[in-house]
């Protein structure tokens, strides 16, 4: 199976809960009728600040992304200025 036959939900319960985890396409049907996972509602746009490394850490919409400076800056390839354009592009689309 191909990265692209993946289906991305986000945990609803369980040690992942909160977290965005790719499902197999029949697993995925499993998991949102019963209620363990549902799709993200708010994708992160092309141009967020770091979104190539928020997607590899695993955060896809903007909802899940950490909201303090400490907790991005702690992700793999973010630094200090990229996390307060984080923060800033969250507060924007906030409004």
């Amino acid at each position: 199976m191909s990265k692209d036959e993946w289906v991305y939900l986000r945990d609803l319960s369980g040690r992942c809960a909160g977290m965005i985890r790719p499902y197999a396409p029949t697993a995925a049907d499993i998991a949102i009728a019963s209620g363990f996972a549902e799709v993200p509602t708010t994708e992160l746009p092309e141009e967020f600040p770091g979104r190539k490394e928020l997607v590899a850490a695993g955060f896809e919409a903007v909802e899940d992304v950490p909201d303090t400076l400490e907790a991005l800056t702690a992700l793999p390839g973010i630094g200090k200025k990229t996390a307060k354009g984080v923060l800033e592009a969250v507060a924007d689309l906030s409004e």
